[in-house]
């Protein structure tokens, strides 16, 4: 990158100033915040050794958690792709009336929403209880409405909680990012509950020796249970200032119901337009806390392509980015996403992010994905399936090729100014080349080298099926 800076520095001034303003535009260019990143986003204690990866595998979930009103899938976070991205990977589905109970992490997650709608809250020590309910006496802080195709961030040791108001089953996918410097723990991912427990009955699949000693750690404990289970009863109700039997209430848990548990008709106020509108005023005359962390924005829907997309091709797919830039909370937790579909027998051409991971996981649809090392091998070529996921490391190449159907997929990334470097197409990489550089690189003529440079040149990124093209993989 000094490299880069210093050849930058020598250019003429008007040159300089038209390539600095297209790196900070471009939804696919550097940004200053990434160029410049001011923080050590990696945790301490993260092994870069996993990374030396010679061979990668679409992977379904390790582990089935059964609670009352819902089910939680885990994949094997020691698995070595995911070792090296330093997340862990799961997928809760929460069936109608369905409420998960609030709980905690000493990492941020990013979630997205698959499919249903419901409501979900996030409770920050010292934030104002801005909604209340007359009828019922009630006050409690944010509400959010969340529905398919929405993103929701959680910041490492916010309590959150999800109900689902719809018909059908309410289904979000996540990672948690254990190697966040807001982890100050080890990378085995914790969930602090703040009521109900993890069920008696878990259901594993086959695991190595090493997955199994740290799954152990994670959920295999006779008794895992609410943060309050650990206190003394008695000084729990001093505490409170309530009674025995509510302080004992507030330990016991059901581990038969889990931690989502069905609850008819769940009692809540939800703002109208006109009460958040009055909300964001008063928040300009809000002490520094409450403008840092009261009134953050955590859910931003990137599921509409025709509002949403940063690229568009009607007869290839899109792609629809979330940033920092989106939804300032991702600076905070470092953490990005990307939404994309691809038209059967589309190309999502080969390209690889500069500065981070990409976690992928299957929505609906297959797809033949070919991932590249440095080496030049192939560590991946096979076809990914809906319900999966797959770590692209950074800087590994990826191409995707759709199959007999549409592919829907959503990217994680383990930045939250993640830059990726197209091959094909207006931003392609060879396009920026020399004719000259590309014909001795390559041993093309010229004609050859004006081709691969502007052949695609009415594309970006994602190029449409051709006439003799098939789904064969």
């Amino acid at each position: 990158m000094a490299k880069t800076s210093l050849s930058l520095l020598h250019l003429r001034p008007a040159i300089f100033c038209t390539a600095l303003l297209l790196l900070l535009l471009s939804p696919y260019g550097a940004t200053s915040s990434s160029l410049h990143d001011r923080r050590h986003r990696r945790g301490s204690g993260h092994n870069q050794e996993e990374c030396n990866i010679e061979r990668l595998k679409s992977q379904r979930p390790s582990m089935r958690i059964e609670s009352e009103a819902g089910v939680s899938e885990i994949w094997d976070e020691t698995e070595q792709q995911f070792e090296c991205a330093g997340v862990s990977p799961e997928r809760h589905t929460i069936q109608p009336n369905g409420l998960i109970l609030p709980s905690y992490s000493n990492y941020p997650t990013l979630n997205y929403i698959i499919q249903g709608q419901g409501v979900g809250g996030v409770v920050i020590s010292g934030c104002p209880e801005t909604f209340q309910s007359f009828r019922q006496g009630d006050k409690h802080q944010t509400i959010q409405e969340l529905r398919q195709g929405d993103i929701v961030a959680i910041p490492a040791g916010v309590s959150s909680w999800i109900y689902n108001t719809g018909n059908t089953p309410l289904v979000l996918v996540s990672i948690s990012d254990i190697s966040s410097h807001n982890n100050q723990l080890d990378q085995t991912p914790r969930v602090f509950f703040l009521a109900g427990s993890i069920p008696e009955e878990r259901t594993s699949t086959r695991q190595s020796r090493e997955s199994r000693r740290r799954s152990d750690r994670r959920t295999s404990s006779d008794n895992i249970d609410n943060i309050f289970s650990g206190f003394d009863t008695e000084i729990l109700s001093e505490a409170f200032g309530v009674d025995k039997e509510t302080a004992r209430k507030l330990k016991s848990t059901d581990r038969r119901r889990g931690f989502i548990i069905k609850v008819d008709n769940l009692q809540v106020t939800k703002p109208t337009s006109e009460e958040e509108s009055s909300r964001r005023r008063e928040s300009s005359r809000s002490n520094g806390m409450e403008e840092l962390m009261c009134n953050m924005h955590l859910v931003h829907h990137i599921d509409n392509p025709r509002r949403s997309a940063d690229v568009y091709n009607r007869e290839a797919g899109y792609l629809s980015d979330i940033t920092q830039r989106d939804l300032p909370i991702l600076y905070r937790i470092d953490l990005a996403a990307t939404r994309g579909h691809l038209r059967r027998d589309a190309i999502f051409a080969p390209h690889w992010h500069m500065n981070s991971h990409s976690i992928i996981y299957v929505i609906r649809g297959s797809a033949r994905m070919q991932i590249v090392n440095n080496n030049g091998e192939s560590v991946h070529d096979d076809r990914v399936k809906e319900g999966e996921f797959i770590v692209v490391p950074q800087s590994f190449v990826v191409m995707i090729k759709a199959m007999e159907n549409d592919f829907d997929w959503v990217a994680f990334k383990t930045t939250g100014s993640p830059i990726m470097s197209s091959l094909v197409g207006k931003t392609s990489i060879l396009r920026g080349l020399p004719e000259d550089v590309l014909r001795n690189s390559y041993g093309i003529s010229r004609e050859e080298a004006r081709r691969l440079k502007y052949g695609r040149e009415e594309e970006t990124m994602l190029v449409r099926p051709s006439s003799t093209s098939t789904s064969s993989a």
